[in-house]
C-alpha cells in the first residue's frame, strides 16, 4: 500500500510525488459512492443507437458495472484507488 495524497485536481492522477500516491477527490468520491458507470456514456447519449430510459434496465446496467462485485470493504476500496479501476472503461449490453 502507498501512502496518498489528495488534491482537487484530476491532473497527474495517479503520479507519484515525493513517494505520494496523488489522488483526486473525484476519484475518491466516485469509488465511495460505487459511481464509475455514471463515466461511461450509461444511456447510450454519444452512440447513434436510440436512448433507451427504462429505470429497470438502468438500475441493472449499474450493478453489472459496480466496483465492488464481492462486497464494498476498506481493502476493496484501496484496491480500487490504487488499481485505477474508476477510471477503467466498462461495458454496457
Amino acid at each position: 500500500m502507498t501512502i496518498w495524497g489528495y488534491n482537487t485536481s484530476i491532473k497527474h492522477d495517479p503520479e507519484l510525488f515525493s513517494g505520494f500516491l496523488k489522488v483526486s477527490i473525484e476519484k475518491i468520491l466516485i469509488a465511495l459512492r460505487d459511481d464509475s458507470h455514471l463515466l461511461n456514456d450509461p444511456n447510450g447519449l454519444f452512440t447513434e443507437k436510440p436512448i433507451n430510459i427504462d429505470k429497470s434496465l438502468l438500475l441493472e446496467k449499474q450493478n453489472l458495472s459496480t466496483l465492488y462485485p464481492n462486497g464494498f470493504s476498506g481493502d476493496c476500496f484501496i484496491d480500487v484507488i490504487e488499481q485505477e479501476k474508476v477510471w477503467k472503461k466498462r461495458s454496457y449490453r
